[in-house]
């Protein structure tokens, strides 16, 4: 047998216990030299004297008899080795050989399971987006409120009620009125969300992951948080170019520390472009998020929110949610005016849809549930669609007896108006 089919062929253990031992080494050889590093200042200062040495330790602000494990490494994630007064340890992180799996310990890992019902799922990192206007907040609130009173978006009663961190980092002067209105309208007694819905009022910068995120991930981890909405993702990634993937990868990865720190579900809220409907910025967010949300504003306050992608549970499936206008009691808010009181509140509407609806398919009905008889081309204007998306998406339609065509014209069926009707 060849020297390298035998170090194939050797024991996994054997091959663990050569990378902890080659870890060690290195360890060593880093402990030596930092230390030598240390012992520099000193010896110098010994050259004028003991008093001399002491003094010119403490103004260096170093210990003359160094703990190696409490060393700070600035550009080290704080998760490896944890935080010491300083910042970060020196990492203490699993090797790679004891985290190799193998097909019998896959199937021990755990699925993500439903925290809001085919929306979203719990540890994982989640996007909302959508166009300015599309009440992303007014639905982020409503998941907010119903996770931390223990019921669901139609306000009935679904498990125990959880802790949930709003990053309200555009500012949290209007939430009361919304919180409170989704409270009158689901008959919940506001003191319910005292002890569990938490509103941070300034952002948690993605960027700093020595500071903010390690922060966010430990109070996320002592409240055993279920749910972090960061509202919104641009508030809380300030510094970092927005359409550079390089920039926004490492905001990806820190909010999943948050998520792996905590196994909270972090929802990121965020904006689309002018004209489209992608997500703005980098797509670095796109396929790092384990749940792609995209929001799309009806007629008459209704707005659908459509699963672009969950990574491993069914995607494609749309939600439904109706905006009603609510003015919050005079109990609720003494001494408030009318206007201060008036807000909306977000909630289910007649549960979900067929899996089958896509994005495109919700542009192209909401288009022609507006103005019916569209051709082809006008749709393609009107639903801001790509022109070979209308015509795959229009045949798909036809078949499914979701749009009826009449010669090179194209209108919802009567029972789709009824399925899409929004007032």
């Amino acid at each position: 047998m060849s020297p390298r089919a035998e170090r194939r062929n050797r024991p996994r253990a054997e091959i663990a216990d050569d990378m902890r031992r080659v870890r060690a080494h290195q360890d060593q050889q880093t402990d030596g030299a930092q230390q030598a590093r240390e012992r520099r200042p000193a010896e110098r200062a010994t050259t004028i004297g003991t008093e001399a040495a002491t003094t010119t330790l403490e103004a260096l602000k170093i210990d003359p008899d160094p703990d190696p494990e409490g060393i700070p490494l600035p550009d080290e994630p704080a998760d490896e080795g944890g935080l010491s007064a300083h910042g970060p340890r020196l990492s203490t992180r699993t090797s790679f050989a004891d985290r190799l799996l193998t097909l019998s310990s896959l199937a021990r890992l755990r699925a993500p399971t439903p925290l809001v019902d085919r929306l979203l799922y719990r540890g994982t990192l989640a996007q909302l987006s959508g166009p300015a206007g599309s009440y992303k907040s007014f639905l982020a609130i409503a998941v907010a409120c119903s996770v931390a009173a223990g019921t669901d978006l139609d306000g009935q009663p679904a498990g125990q009620p959880e802790h949930v961190i709003y990053v309200a980092a555009e500012g949290a002067a209007g939430l009361r009125a919304r919180i409170l209105a989704w409270c009158e309208h689901h008959g919940v007694d506001p003191g319910v969300l005292d002890p569990t819905l938490h509103v941070l009022p300034v952002p948690v910068q993605l960027g700093h992951r020595t500071t903010d995120v390690a922060e966010a991930a430990a109070l996320a981890e002592h409240l055993r948080a279920a749910l972090v909405i960061l509202d919104t993702r641009s508030k809380c990634t300030l510094g970092m170019e927005e359409n550079s993937n390089t920039e926004q990868a490492k905001a990806v990865d820190a909010a999943e520390q948050i998520c792996a720190g905590s196994g909270a579900t972090v929802l990121a809220i965020h904006h689309t472009g002018r004209t489209g409907s992608t997500p703005r910025g980098a797509t670095a967010w796109d396929g790092g998020v384990w749940s792609d949300l995209r929001i799309v504003r009806g007629k008459d306050l209704a707005v659908t929110v459509c699963c672009e992608k969950h990574k491993d549970a069914p995607s494609g499936c749309s939600h439904r949610y109706q905006l009603i206008e609510h003015q919050v009691s005079e109990t609720a808010m003494p001494r408030q005016s009318e206007n201060a009181r008036s807000t909306l509140v977000c909630v289910s509407r007649m549960g979900e849809t067929s899996a089958s609806v896509n994005q495109s398919d919700i542009l192209i009905c909401d288009a022609l549930r507006q103005r019916p008889g569209l051709t082809a081309t006008q749709l393609i204007e009107a639903a801001k669609v790509p022109k070979a998306t209308v015509h795959r998406r229009l045949k798909a339609l036809v078949e499914a007896g979701t749009v009826v065509k009449s010669g090179n014209r194209h209108s919802l069926t009567s029972t789709a108006v009824a399925q899409w009707k929004v007032s």
